[in-house]
């Protein structure tokens, strides 16, 4: 499990962390339609990419007023079992204000139905710089076809470009069974 929930909750499960070797073609064009596209394959028990195989494809449409409406598509294996992804998502950003919204519906072969998921997430500077930031993300998802939720706050502080100082507060609002889980972290992040 993850420490804090710098991802969407449904990435964080739909994806992989399986080591890739890809080729990947991206560009913008008209300075306001971005596209994307990749073949890839697991490493498998070598470097070279003699595993399962991936292709996946992103387009994106930047708008006036700060608006960008996209989709991706991906289908591949990871291992033995099949998947596909497809996602729709839209983003709005106008001064200090950016707000996210997903949707993605995922099939994977050997698990119980599909496993759809959305997030909605919105992120405001408190200053004229932008060096605090506070966020909220809601997060709903199925996982093995049984519904989750999730709720994450955070309040962030840019000491320097590459110096983050930030408090979250992370709690389940929904699963199958057993107790809601919840958690607060304090953190800093140094990228050198």
């Amino acid at each position: 499990s993850r420490v804090t929930r710098g991802r969407r909750a449904q990435l964080n499960y739909l994806g992989t962390d399986t080591p890739k070797q890809n080729i990947s073609v991206s560009g913008l064009v008209n300075s306001s339609l971005y596209y994307g596209a990749a073949y890839s394959a697991d490493t498998g028990t070598d470097a070279l990419g003699s595993g399962a195989r991936d292709i996946a494809a992103r387009g994106a449409v930047i708008l006036p007023g700060g608006f960008v409406l996209g989709g991706y598509y991906e289908t591949g294996a990871q291992g033995a079992n099949a998947f596909t992804r497809k996602m729709i998502d839209g983003l709005y950003e106008q001064g200090s204000l950016v707000v996210n919204a997903v949707y993605i519906m995922a099939t994977d072969a050997g698990s119980a139905g599909n496993n759809n998921g959305y997030s909605l997430e919105c992120a405001y500077g408190l200053d004229k710089d932008n060096t605090v930031i506070s966020t909220a993300r809601y997060d709903a998802y199925q996982k093995v076809a049984a519904d989750y939720s999730e709720l994450t706050g955070n309040l962030a502080y840019f000491l320097e470009e590459n110096v983050k100082v930030f408090a979250e507060y992370w709690m389940e609002l929904a699963k199958p069974s057993g107790t809601l889980d919840s958690r607060l972290t304090a953190q800093v992040d140094i990228g050198l």
